[in-house]
């Protein structure tokens, strides 16, 4: 079954690249299976590389593990995805940037210093969540990737996250920072998180199941929906609409509600 849902998530990938995989399957790879294999030919970013390095050794031992690099889902190019089964399929959204090149931060953009001035940049936490949201609607239109029946129909049978890797910024750097909030710890990965010598590569046994116990704090991670600002004219059914979200405690698609009357 493991192997179903797998096929199943690469052909919901790349159907280019699916061929590939199903070869490797049957033969139980002793490796991960990393889409593509090797990058070295082509323009990647020095970050983009050392984290598809860090993959490809931290998961030597893993033959069921799959990670794509540079991937397009629902129109979204997404940095990495990586497939740890039994625990979810994550997003994740790599950046080269330096600490000394973050001037600020904020909910939804980061501001820059380069070589042209300063830039604004989407927040890398808001890069990941928007990819994670087309994945997620990529996983609802395969049948086999959600519940056929009983309470959960229709449902992702597998949860998505999203993290962030700063492949140039260490922790405690981030941490040091006026606005150490934005750098989510219980998401993102620093510098020497990737390092041979770092909390996950110095020793593969116990460096697996620290990224693993990782992987499945991400997925405990919610986000709260904005406030919403609320209008003097709303109707009655929209107030009831918004009463039955708070009350029940779960988690809607945003809907757009009328403006006037």
């Amino acid at each position: 079954m493991n192997e179903l849902i797998s096929l199943s998530i690469i052909n919901m990938m790349s159907g280019i690249v699916l061929l590939t995989v199903v070869q490797c399957l049957p033969q139980r790879s002793p490796v991960a299976v990393l889409i593509p294999e090797d990058i070295s030919a082509t323009a990647v970013p020095p970050g983009e590389r050392k984290f598809h390095s860090f993959l490809n050794i931290l998961f030597e031992s893993r033959p069921d593990v799959i990670a794509w690099h540079s991937v397009r889902v629902c129109g979204k190019e997404i940095d990495f995805a990586l497939l740890l089964p039994g625990i979810g399929l994550f997003v994740i959204e790599v950046k080269d940037w330096k600490h000394g090149n973050i001037v600020s931060t904020g909910p939804s953009n980061f501001i820059l210093r380069t070589d042209q001035g300063e830039e604004t940049k989407t927040s890398p936490y808001v890069q990941a969540r928007e990819c994670g949201y087309k994945v997620r609607e990529g996983i609802l239109r395969e049948p086999l990737l959600c519940h056929s029946s009983g309470a959960n129909k229709g449902k992702m049978i597998l949860p998505v996250g999203n993290v962030v890797v700063f492949a140039n910024i260490p922790r405690k750097t981030a941490q040091a920072r006026e606005d150490a909030a934005r750098f989510d710890p219980q998401t993102t990965l620093f510098e020497e998180d990737l390092a041979n010598d770092g909390p996950y590569l110095a020793n593969p046994k116990e460096g697996l199941k620290a990224f693993l116990e990782f992987a499945r704090r991400v997925l405990q991670v919610t986000f709260s929906p904005p406030a919403l600002v609320r209008p003097a004219n709303r109707s009655a059914q929209e107030e009831s609409l918004l009463g039955q979200r708070h009350q029940d405690g779960r988690s809607h698609p945003a809907q757009v509600l009328p403006q006037g009357g």
